[in-house]
């Protein structure tokens, strides 16, 4: 759904340990150029379209998504650019 987003042409979404809450949603977004501020793109169309609790509660923007072997997301290279 994030990834539908104007000016967002992929999206994926990790969880991560959060001191407090346990673990917390967050989006990795890779957006056109056209796009100004893709993180405030990509929270419109989750208010829109998610319930609270389902929403990534972080935006991290990268220039691209990295990938596995077999070109799907690599979730976990993901989880470590965004922890570190």
């Amino acid at each position: 759904m994030l990834g539908a987003s104007p000016g967002i042409t992929s999206a994926a979404v990790v969880f991560q340990r959060h001191d407090i809450l346990g673990a917390e949603l967050q989006a990795v977004l890779v957006a056109d150029a056209s796009c100004v501020n893709p993180q405030r793109a990509a929270e419109i169309a989750a208010k829109a379209e998610l319930a609270p609790h389902e929403r990534p509660r972080r935006y991290h923007v990268v220039a691209e998504m990295s990938l596995t072997a077999s070109a799907k997301t690599d979730l976990v290279a993901r989880s470590r650019l965004i922890s570190a």
